[in-house]
C-alpha cells in the first residue's frame, strides 16, 4: 500500500475547500413600451329583475349588498320585513366575471283573489287570503358564477353555489299588523304572529332554512323563502330570501301569520364550512375585512350616511382601486429592469439575499433557478436567480502508520486499525467530511513482509451487484463493507480462494472493504456501486 505524509495531505484537504468561492453577475436590458393606468371607480347597481354582470381584472374590490324589504298587508299601516346589508373586499389574482344578482321588494297584500308575488332572487311569494298577505323581499348577492347578464334565471346550482356574498332579504307581512322578519345578519329574525295562534316563521340560518314553529308551516331553503300559506280567512306572509331562507308562518284558527326573514353570508376562511355540499370557491376567494348585517342595526346606506335596515328593492355596490399595465410601442421614459444574479449556497445552508428565501438542504446539487416579479414607484422590476447549490465535500485518505497514529485534523491518537470519520466546516461555509482508512502495523515485519497478509483482488470495481473476491490461501477472512457514515452494510466470512458476494441490497455509493484475520484488519479497500 502506498504511504501519504498525513500533514501534507491535510493541507491539501483545507486549499480545496478554500477554493470554492461565490460570484455574483448582474445584466439588465431596458424596453421602452410600458405604461401604467390606474383605474379607481364605483359600480352601482339599481333592481332589474335580471342578472347583471361586472368584467373585473385582477384587483381588489369591495362589495356591498342591501337586501330588499319584504311587502305589507292589506290591513298593515306602517313596518314591513326590512333588507339585511353585507360588505367585504374581495382580492383577484386573475380576471374573472361578477354577477350580480339584485332583490326585489315583496308585493303588499290586495285581495282574497291575488297571490302578492314575491320579490326576484329568493323572496317568498304571499298565500291568498282577505287583504292581509304579502309577498317577501328577494336577497342581493355577488357570486362568481350564474346565467348570462340579463337572463332573469336566478334559482341556479352554479349561482347559489358560487356566492361569496349575500344580504337577506325581509319576510313578507301576514294577517293584520303581524309584520314579516328581518332579513340579514348571521340569522334572519322571526315573522310575529298571533300569541295564541300563527306564530310567524323563524328566520334563515347559517345553516340551514328557517322553520315554522309548530311544524305547520312551510322551511326555508338554500337560497330561497317559503311561499306564503293560504288561509281559510286570512293569506301569510312569504319567507325572505337569501343566505338560507325564511319561512313562512303557521296557518291555524282560519289566519296564517308573518314570514321570517334570509339570512347574510360572507365567505370568509372561518365562514367556508358553512357551505353545503357542492360549493364552488376555492380559498383563493375568501372575503377580507368581512362582516353582514341584519335589517333592525344600523349600517350604511345607499345614498351616504346610515340607515336601519333596507327599504324597498335590493342594491349592489362594486368599488374598486387597481392599475393596469399597458403595452404600447412608444418611446415613455421608463426603465423596465431585469437583473440576473448568479450564486451558490451550501448543501446544508440558507439562501437570503436580493429578496429570494431558499433553504439548500430540500435542494439536489445543481443549478436551480428561481424569478421575483415586484413593482416599485409604478416600475417593473424582475429579478431571475441561479443558485448553485454546492455539494458536501467528502475526502478518503488511505495511511499506514506504525504502532500508533495522531490525525492532524482532530488531534486523536489511533492504536488500531479501522475506518475513521471527522465532519468539519469549510472556509466558505460548506460541510467536509474527512474518512481515514487506518492500517496499524508493526514496523519490525512491515505489511509487504507479514506472512500474514494476503494479496486480495476485488473485482469489478465499479461494482454493480456483485464483486468476486480473490485471494491466495484457502484461510478463513472476515470481509466488513462500511459505508461513508461508518455504518457496517455486510459482514462474511471468506474461506475460499474464489468468493463472489452479492451487493444486490446495498445502494449506490461509496464503501470500504475490510479484511481481517481474528481481530486484526490487515488491508482496506474503496469500492464503488453504480446502479
Amino acid at each position: 500500500m502506498k504511504r501519504i505524509t498525513p500533514f501534507l495531505l491535510f493541507l491539501a484537504i483545507i486549499a480545496k475547500a478554500n477554493s470554492q468561492n461565490i460570484t455574483t453577475t448582474y445584466s439588465y436590458s431596458w424596453k421602452y413600451d410600458t405604461t401604467y393606468n390606474s383605474q379607481n371607480g364605483t359600480k352601482n347597481y339599481s333592481y332589474t329583475g335580471t342578472v347583471q354582470t361586472f368584467n373585473a381584472t385582477a384587483g381588489t374590490y369591495t362589495l356591498e349588498v342591501w337586501g330588499a324589504q319584504g311587502g305589507m298587508s292589506g290591513h298593515c299601516t306602517t313596518g314591513y320585513g326590512k333588507g339585511g346589508y353585507a360588505k367585504g373586499t374581495l382580492t383577484l389574482t386573475a380576471s374573472a366575471v361578477l354577477y350580480i344578482h339584485v332583490g326585489g321588494q315583496g308585493s303588499d297584500g290586495t285581495s282574497s283573489t291575488t297571490t302578492p308575488t314575491g320579490g326576484w332572487n329568493g323572496g317568498g311569494s304571499g298565500g291568498t287570503g282577505k287583504n292581509d298577505n304579502a309577498g317577501a323581499g328577494g336577497g342581493t348577492d355577488i357570486s362568481l358564477n350564474g346565467s348570462a347578464n340579463g337572463s332573469t334565471t336566478w334559482n341556479t346550482t352554479n349561482h347559489l353555489y358560487s356566492r361569496v356574498i349575500v344580504a337577506g332579504g325581509g319576510g313578507g307581512n301576514g294577517c293584520s299588523d303581524w309584520i314579516g322578519g328581518v332579513g340579514g345578519g348571521n340569522a334572519g329574525t322571526q315573522g310575529s304572529g298571533g300569541s295564541s295562534y300563527s306564530p310567524g316563521g323563524y328566520g334563515g340560518t347559517q345553516t340551514s332554512g328557517g322553520a315554522a314553529p309548530d311544524g305547520t308551516g312551510v322551511s326555508g331553503t338554500f337560497g330561497a323563502g317559503a311561499n306564503g300559506l293560504t288561509g281559510t280567512s286570512w293569506g301569510g306572509g312569504g319567507g325572505g330570501g337569501g343566505w338560507y331562507g325564511g319561512a313562512t308562518g303557521t296557518n291555524q284558527s282560519g289566519g296564517a301569520s308573518a314570514g321570517g326573514g334570509g339570512s347574510g353570508y360572507v365567505y370568509t376562511s372561518s365562514t367556508a364550512s358553512n357551505y353545503p355540499a357542492g360549493c364552488l370557491l376555492n380559498t383563493s376567494n375568501y372575503l377580507t375585512s368581512a362582516a353582514t348585517y341584519a335589517g333592525n342595526t344600523s349600517f350604511a346606506s345607499t345614498t351616504g350616511g346610515t340607515e336601519v335596515g333596507h327599504s324597498g328593492n335590493g342594491y349592489a355596490k362594486i368599488t374598486y382601486s387597481f392599475t393596469i399595465i399597458d403595452h404600447i410601442d412608444s418611446s415613455v421614459n421608463y426603465t423596465y429592469v431585469t437583473t440576473t444574479i448568479s450564486d451558490e449556497v451550501c448543501k446544508n445552508g440558507s439562501y437570503n439575499k436580493y429578496g429570494f428565501s431558499v433553504d439548500g438542504s430540500t435542494l439536489s446539487s445543481g443549478v436551480h433557478s428561481y424569478t421575483n416579479f415586484t413593482q416599485t414607484a409604478g416600475k417593473d422590476s424582475t429579478t431571475i436567480l441561479n443558485l448553485t447549490i454546492k455539494p458536501d465535500v467528502t475526502t478518503y485518505i488511505e495511511i499506514d502508520a506504525p504502532y500508533s497514529y495522531i490525525w492532524p485534523i482532530n488531534g486523536e491518537t489511533y492504536t488500531q486499525s479501522g475506518i475513521y470519520e471527522y465532519t468539519t466546516v469549510t472556509a466558505d461555509g460548506c460541510d467536509s467530511t474527512v474518512i481515514l482508512a487506518l492500517t496499524i502495523y508493526d514496523p519490525t515485519i512491515g505489511i509487504e513482509e507479514n506472512t500474514d497478509i494476503q494479496d486480495i483482488i476485488v473485482t469489478p470495481n465499479p461494482a454493480w451487484d456483485y464483486i468476486d473476491i480473490q485471494k491466495n490461501s484457502c484461510d478463513n477472512t472476515k470481509l466488513t463493507i462500511i459505508n461513508t457514515y461508518g455504518q457496517v452494510c455486510l459482514i462474511q466470512n471468506i474461506s475460499e480462494k474464489k468468493t463472489r458476494v452479492s451487493l444486490e441490497k446495498l445502494p449506490a455509493g461509496t464503501y470500504f472493504l475490510n479484511f481481517s484475520d481474528k481481530s486484526t484488519i490487515y488491508q482496506v479497500k474503496k469500492l464503488l456501486i453504480i446502479k
